[in-house]
């Protein structure tokens, strides 16, 4: 019996959407390019994000001078550093900066990825979540996806436009 080989089991979880809902939800992803269950996969993390962003907001320690001043620290390192072990209240409030600075995206740490993540708040094709494992490269990496993948207000009026014939 050892040496039988074990299937990896592939977690299914059956999913009940209202028909307006999965038609619509089929809609964007077909528009965004990928399989509708890769958009509602993304479209969970998402929400998980804001979520437990929220849920971080109203648990979180007041920030001290003594966290103000490691996070700009952190904010200041050179280069290709990742973040350090046990900085999370300092990387969250990295996150809560760029946030301020970014309201086009929704910025959090990841404390078990350990790594940076910014959610589009804006229509981009195709969706991206950009991630980095130091805030400055989470920006750069920020601003690269917005000036490739943003669709621009005439870029949709466009689109939604019908061909002339």
């Amino acid at each position: 019996m050892a040496t039988e080989a074990r299937k990896t089991a592939i977690p299914k979880f059956p999913l009940r959407l209202m028909p307006s809902v999965r038609r619509t939800a089929e809609v964007f992803s077909e528009k965004e390019g990928v399989s509708l269950n890769q958009f509602i996969n993304v479209a969970v993390a998402e929400k998980l994000a804001h979520l437990e962003h929220e849920e971080w907001m109203r648990n979180r320690k007041k920030p001290t001078k003594e966290l103000a001043a490691r996070a700009l620290i952190l904010l200041d390192k050179a280069g290709s550093k990742p973040v350090e072990p046990g900085d999370d209240d300092a990387c969250r409030a990295i996150a809560e900066k760029i946030n301020q600075s970014r309201p086009q995206w929704l910025v959090t740490w990841g404390c078990y990825s350990r790594l940076f993540w910014a959610f589009p708040l804006f229509e981009m094709r195709p969706r991206r979540l950009v991630h980095a494992s130091y805030p400055n490269a989470l920006v750069a990496r920020m601003d690269d996806a917005e000036h490739r993948f943003r669709i621009q207000p005439d870029q949709q009026a466009a689109d939604s436009q019908p061909a002339a014939e």
